[in-house]
């Protein structure tokens, strides 16, 4: 008997941990696509030639697909398409892998280059943050210090809230440029 109970939780848990996201993928994603192919299903239709007296809804069923098939446009839309994908996707790959093994080599002479290359785009932004943040928290130079009181002014000024703190002012960059 126990082990029995022991089988049915074991198989709960992992159901219990699965059902929010389930129940989020199924209204944010599922649901919606099912929505859309229902409604591509029927056609919207002036009920009067000038446009007076609203709309009516007609099922159609696949007369839409065929004729948007049938439309020379569209045709060329995805040729257009596979040729980009065809062209676009082996180039990047290639280029991709020729810049890994070039980071990888021990025989590549801008070993240190190529590193440097691919770190930079990263800690840019990280650095800019750093920057503003600093500025931000500094009395003198903050745009939301002139919102503090001049009694706090020694302290320094979150600008999200706006509300002044009896600290002195931390180290530029320091708390929240690693939240953002």
């Amino acid at each position: 008997m126990a082990s029995t109970r022991l089988g049915r939780g074991r198989h709960a848990a992992p159901a219990l941990f699965l059902a929010p996201f389930l129940l989020l993928f199924t209204a944010t994603l599922l649901a919606p696509i099912g929505y859309a192919v229902w409604m591509s299903l029927y056609r919207e239709q002036a009920a009067s030639g000038l446009g007076f007296g609203g709309t009516e809804t007609l099922f159609v069923g696949i007369d839409n697909y065929l004729r948007a098939l049938g439309d020379a446009g569209f045709r060329r839309g995805f040729v257009h398409i596979a040729l980009y994908c065809l062209l676009y996707i082996p180039v990047m790959v290639g280029g991709a892998l020729v810049l890994a093994l070039l980071v990888d080599s021990a025989l590549a002479r801008a070993k240190r280059f190529f590193q440097l290359a691919y770190f930079l785009p990263h800690a840019v932004p990280g650095l800019i943050a750093a920057i503003v943040w600093g500025f931000l928290y500094t009395p003198g130079l903050s745009p939301c210090s002139t919102s503090c009181p001049s009694s706090a002014r020694t302290g320094t000024c979150s600008a999200p809230t706006r509300s002044c703190s009896p600290w002195p002012t931390p180290p530029p960059g320091s708390g929240s440029a690693t939240t953002w």
